[in-house]
């Protein structure tokens, strides 16, 4: 089985990076404005994808400072890049592992002390990496985790939404 995957080390505390993953206002700033929906079968978030239109993703799991999980929900037509995520899951896996192969490079290209290191590891189950979207999408997800990245360690967890 086909999966995207990436692993990024943030200098943030674990429950940080979490909430970046679980609240959807938190969501906003790293990716893109989420309208938020309570469904029968499970909250659904939505976003507007440009000339795309709507992106849907159902919440499967939220365990707390481990683990988020979101599936594609939705039926796009075969020129939209979101048609490539339906049937697979969003997983965002969370540990302080100073041994995950980014904590150990991003403690080695520092030039101080980390105190607090967190390790993502995203993974996207079943894409096909053959398909026509896939260079795209993945690149899509490098940049999108490197900007959470970003907003976990620049936020002070005090001042986060």
């Amino acid at each position: 089985m086909h999966s995207i995957h990436h692993q990024v080390a943030i200098r943030a505390p674990l429950a940080r990076v979490f909430r970046a993953l679980n609240d959807p206002a938190e969501i906003d700033a790293w990716w893109c404005p989420q309208d938020v929906t309570d469904t029968p079968d499970g909250l659904v978030m939505s976003h507007q994808a440009g000339p795309y239109g709507t992106v849907r993703l159902r919440v499967l799991e939220q365990t707390p400072g481990e683990r988020v999980v979101w599936a594609c929900i939705g039926d796009y037509p075969p020129d939209n890049p979101a048609s490539a995520w339906v049937g697979t899951e969003f997983v965002f896996t969370l540990s302080d592992d100073a041994n995950s192969g980014a904590a150990m490079v991003e403690r080695a290209v520092s030039t101080q002390p980390i105190d607090t290191l967190t390790t993502l590891d995203f993974r996207q189950p079943g894409y096909d990496l053959n398909g026509r979207f896939a260079g795209f999408n993945n690149l899509a997800w490098a940049l999108v985790l490197q900007t959470l990245k970003q907003v976990c360690e620049t936020t002070p967890p005090e001042r986060a939404p």
